[in-house]
């Protein structure tokens, strides 16, 4: 165990960690992507920005990894709903909405940091909620800090 400030970093013998496969979506010898299956790693890779119809150009990696297991509090945004207006996500027209944040705050095992995510795979229409745990990353490390992080959140 190691203090960092107010947090406490536990070593990898005092967390819980979960042994899993994992897949490393790579363009241009560059990992992008991080998913718990193939189908998964390539269907991110579809929707991505940087797919550009070359799927030559990509290649996905497996292997199986030991990654710490934290706890999430999802946190429903202050106050009331606000509207926006966006004119385009993803070449998408959007019209405007009603729009209350929900996100997920946890601590980092990796750098101690709290870091926040998305519970959304959607964050602005607020559909498809991930499952307890997700797969996240610390936001220092990238995708070589992957974390899960469990939750309670039942849309």
């Amino acid at each position: 165990m190691i203090m960092c400030g107010d947090v406490v970093l536990l070593s990898r013998n005092d967390m819980d960690t979960r042994a899993v496969e994992v897949y490393r979506a790579i363009h241009r010898d560059e990992c992008l992507i991080v998913a718990l299956s193939l189908d998964e790693a390539w269907q991110n890779i579809r929707e991505s920005s940087w797919y550009d119809d070359d799927p030559s150009e990509w290649c996905v990696a497996h292997s199986t990894e030991t990654i710490p297991v934290v706890q999430g509090e999802v946190v429903v945004g202050g106050g009331e709903a606000i509207d926006i207006q966006l004119d385009e996500i993803d070449a998408k027209k959007v019209s405007r909405q009603p729009y209350i944040a929900r996100k997920l705050f946890w601590y980092c095992p990796h750098c101690g940091d709290e870091h926040i995510a998305d519970i959304f795979r959607d964050p602005l229409n607020q559909c498809e909620a991930a499952a307890s745990p997700l797969l996240w990353n610390c936001e220092r490390l990238g995708l070589e800090g992957l974390v899960f992080i469990a939750h309670d959140f039942k849309p």
